[in-house]
């Protein structure tokens, strides 16, 4: 049985949809793997996370995230963040997915269909998903292709 862990993006304005995913995650999981919140401040305050970030006024009633390096908006708290599984995990496998997602069957499948001898392994998006999606945040954004890393 391969060690594992699963990583789910959190950030403070959808709290609610990250306990949907944690929860969905865990109910249909057939043995135990730690699930971890991707939470940007603890990041921060362990020195680990140290790109400069800004919170810009918005259209929108609340300002959004801007990363200063790119000279762009992020979306999430873990748009950045998520590059940090594979040293937080440290070793064997890890799953990141975003907060705002529903499982609606067993992650623990996909650990034990894992080759061992591969470095990373992509998987795309299903045949029923739409190329373009609504987030939460009302923007519009192509489909991105789900990541497993493994951890060294």
């Amino acid at each position: 049985m391969l060690d594992a862990s699963i990583f789910i993006g959190w950030d403070p304005r959808e709290a609610a949809a990250f306990a949907v995913a944690r929860s969905s995650c865990k109910a249909h999981l057939t043995r135990q793997i730690p699930i971890y919140g991707l939470v940007l401040d603890d990041l921060i305050r362990q020195g680990l996370y140290t790109r400069p970030i800004e919170y810009r006024p918005s259209a929108a009633d609340r300002p959004i995230m801007w990363d200063v390096v790119s000279g762009a908006p992020q979306s999430t708290e873990h748009a950045n963040a998520r590059f940090f599984v594979p040293r937080l995990a440290k070793t064997g496998w890890a799953m990141f997915c975003d907060g705002d997602v529903l499982f609606r069957g067993n992650v623990a499948r996909l650990f034990e269909q894992l080759d061992p001898s591969k470095g990373s392994i992509l998987r795309s998006p299903t045949s029923t998903s739409p190329s373009l999606a609504s987030k939460w945040t009302d923007r519009f954004k192509r489909s991105t292709r789900g990541r497993i890393n493994p951890r060294s």
